[in-house]
């Protein structure tokens, strides 16, 4: 999925949409559902599919994006960095 295909929602920040995208897709990599996500952290699926869903309304926090990470044996690090790396090479239009 590129950043292109995301439509943006006005209450969430660029950032968090670009890292619910990025979660996303190493949950594809990985072959791991929004539910199996869900049970590893001891949150329910509604309440991950309102942070790392398309339509999501609800930003990720630092702690949340570390947790995630880690549930997914992912460098919490590194995932940051992916994201900004995405974020900075796809600015978003001004409004």
């Amino acid at each position: 999925m590129t950043i292109s295909n995301i439509t943006p929602l006005p209450d969430r920040s660029s950032f968090s949409r670009v890292l619910a995208a990025e979660i996303r897709a190493e949950m594809g990599r990985q072959g791991v559902s929004q539910r199996t996500l869900a049970r590893q952290m001891g949150v329910t699926q509604m309440w991950m599919s309102r942070r790392i869903g398309v339509t999501g309304d609800v930003d990720i926090t630092f702690e949340e994006a570390e947790k995630m990470a880690e549930a997914l044996r992912m460098d919490p690090k590194g995932l940051l960095l992916a994201v900004y790396a995405i974020r900075d090479s796809n600015p978003e239009p001004a409004d």
